[in-house]
């Protein structure tokens, strides 16, 4: 009996445990905004699992291919971009990393990128990827989902809390993440296109 009243504590204990998660510093869209080298909106045409090491220790990354629909800040180098996000499948082997945005073929999404060394990489990890909701007769959407993120942020007064939260945001108006994105950049005097 005492054995599995242990048991039963440990497992209690255990489902009190946060799930994995990636700590990040929240950010509203504009400061994504005003921090990011290129906010796109496009479709996902390709996603690729790789394993840019062996079959022994892989290293695995998914490159997502993007066709581009409007650059909202930054320059795009063509009507095509390609992104690069750490974990993903290939040959049999998984690596998955909390918090980090994944994505479908077909799917719309906005995104808001930086640069790490010679690729783009999604800023904030699933903070930077709002996806595009659109139904019949009504105004197209967007919204980012939190699952895997720990939230930290400042007060104001040098203090930082951290906080979970998970599923998705709100959804806003499409245009009015557009015009949220434009003000921010507006307001630093960096053009947008």
């Amino acid at each position: 009996m005492r054995a599995l009243r242990s048991f039963v504590l440990v497992l209690v204990a255990l489902a009190s445990l946060p799930a994995a998660a990636t700590t990040v510093r929240y950010a509203e869209v504009e400061e994504l905004s005003r921090s990011a080298a290129l906010v796109v909106h496009g479709t996902v045409a390709v996603v690729t699992g790789l394993n840019l090491g062996s079959t022994e220790r892989p290293t695995i990354v998914t490159e997502v291919v993007l066709t581009v629909h409007r650059t909202l800040v930054g320059q795009t180098p063509g009507p095509e971009l390609t992104i690069r996000l750490i974990g993903g499948s290939v040959g049999g082997h998984t690596l998955r990393v909390p918090g980090q945005p994944t994505f479908v073929v077909g799917e719309e999404v906005v995104l808001f990128l930086e640069w790490t060394g010679d690729r783009l990489a999604v800023s904030g990890m699933g903070l930077g990827k709002y996806l595009v909701g659109r139904r019949a007769g009504e105004e197209p959407t967007a919204a980012r989902n939190l699952d895997g993120l720990c939230l930290a942020a400042t007060d104001g007064e040098g203090g930082q809390a951290i906080e979970h939260r998970h599923g998705w945001e709100s959804a806003l108006p499409l245009a009015e993440l557009f015009r949220r994105i434009r003000a921010a950049r507006s307001e630093e005097g960096t053009p947008c296109e």
